[in-house]
C-alpha cells in the first residue's frame, strides 16, 4: 500500500479529510495575513491616499505659479487624476509611463494605489512590491492592507 494512501486512510479514520492529508504532505498552508482592525485599515488607506495624491513639492506646482501654460509631468498628472478619483484614467496614464520607463518607482507606487482604490488588490500588491524593489520605501502596512483585502475577497 502506498504511504500517502496509508496516511490518508489513517487521517480519515481520525476524523480529518483526505484533503487535509494532502495538505499535510505538501506542508502547511500559507501563513495567515495579520488582521488589521477597521480603524487601522482606514488609517493606512488615508496615508496611502495622501501619499499618492500629494503634489505639494512637485516642480510642476512651482511652474504653474510662474507660467500660464506648462506641460505637466505625466506622473504628476496621474496623481492629480487620482485626487479627482478618476482611477481608470490615472491607471492608463501611469501604464503609459511604465510602458516606456518600467523602472519608474514613483509611477509604480501611484499605479499601485490607483489599483487599490479601484478594488484591484492583486494588481496593487504587485505594483507596490515592484516599487519597493526599485528602491522606493513602501510601508509594509500597505502590503498587509492589500493582502487583507485579497483575503476578504
Amino acid at each position: 500500500m502506498n504511504l500517502t494512501l496509508f496516511v490518508a486512510a489513517a487521517i480519515s479514520v481520525m476524523g480529518l479529510s483526505a484533503i487535509g492529508a494532502v495538505q499535510l504532505r505538501r506542508g502547511p498552508a500559507r501563513p495567515a495575513v495579520p488582521a488589521l482592525s477597521a480603524r487601522r485599515l482606514a488609517q493606512i488607506e488615508d496615508r496611502m491616499w495622501w501619499e499618492a495624491t500629494d503634489t505639494r513639492d512637485q516642480p510642476a506646482d512651482r511652474a504653474l505659479r510662474s507660467a500660464s501654460t506648462v506641460r505637466l509631468d505625466r506622473v504628476d498628472l496621474a496623481r492629480r487624476l487620482l485626487a479627482a478619483q478618476d482611477f481608470a484614467t490615472a491607471t492608463r496614464v501611469l501604464s503609459g509611463v511604465l510602458h516606456f520607463s518600467p523602472e519608474h518607482p514613483r509611477a509604480r507606487l501611484s499605479r499601485g494605489v490607483a489599483h487599490y482604490f479601484a478594488s484591484r488588490y492583486e494588481d496593487a500588491l504587485r505594483d507596490l512590491v515592484l516599487a519597493e524593489t526599485l528602491g522606493l520605501p513602501v510601508p509594509a502596512t500597505w502590503m498587509v492592507a492589500c493582502r487583507q483585502r485579497i483575503a476578504l475577497g
